[in-house]
């Protein structure tokens, strides 16, 4: 089976371990987490150490993990490698991404010994800002964050900037890939009408699972949800 679940933003591993289990998923079993598993809340490091565990769990890349790889540089004297001050750019994009929710990654990573950061670091950067996928049903699956911003036919998914692909808003009625749909998170569902509070949006061309402010997990055979309440 195939489960898909986003923005976790730190959430509580254990809650999501619960939601494995209840779902009955197993070791033949896959799930997608799509972006945003860091900032904002108190587990992030914790989360990221779980999912890095789990050998059926992938991250899709979301724009907190850009923002993340992007600061990188912030535990560089950490490590012993500042040469140089960042440049203006560079503590620009650290004050948006504290700004934005960083500050209890950025304090949760710091505290870590060199080598569990710089692991931690590159499971983020080796991820992918996109995936395909078949279910058991031999449906297919676009996964990503957000959407495709800057949507055009036969544009292919590599020329796709990972900005594209993490802050997009698919609309009502939007369609992309004959027989492939597109799954994503970013834009919580209550966004999509007031009926959809707690519950994932199923248009038809796309699928949107961020149920903000509790993610749910689901599974893509039957479009079961098992929130981590």
């Amino acid at each position: 089976m195939t489960y898909v679940i986003s923005d976790l933003f730190g959430y509580d591993p254990e809650k999501l371990k619960a939601a494995f289990e209840k779902a009955g998923m197993n070791e033949g079993d896959c799930c997608y987490v799509l972006g945003n598993a860091i900032d904002y809340g108190e587990h992030g490091a914790a989360l990221l150490r779980f999912l890095m565990e789990q050998p059926n769990v992938e991250l899709i890349r979301g724009e907190h993990e850009q923002m993340l790889l992007d600061c990188a540089f912030a535990f560089d004297a950490l490590a012993g490698k500042a040469k140089a001050s960042p440049t203006p750019e560079r503590v620009a994009r650290l004050n948006e991404w504290k700004d934005a929710g960083g500050e209890e990654t950025l304090r949760a990573l710091a505290a870590l010994d060199a080598d569990e950061r710089g692991d931690m670091l590159d499971y983020i950067g080796e991820s992918a800002p996109y995936g395909l996928v078949t279910d058991d049903n031999d449906r297919d699956w676009l996964l990503v964050h957000a959407g495709l911003g800057s949507y055009a036919p036969g544009k292919k998914l590599s020329a796709y900037s990972v900005e594209e692909l993490t802050t997009a808003v698919p609309a009502r009625g939007e369609t992309y890939y004959d027989g492939v749909t597109l799954v994503f998170g970013h834009t919580p569902t209550l966004d999509y009408g007031d009926e959809f509070e707690g519950e994932i949006v199923d248009d038809g061309g796309w699928l949107a699972v961020d149920t903000d402010p509790v993610p749910t997990l689901v599974r893509l055979e039957d479009l079961k949800c098992f929130p981590l309440d």
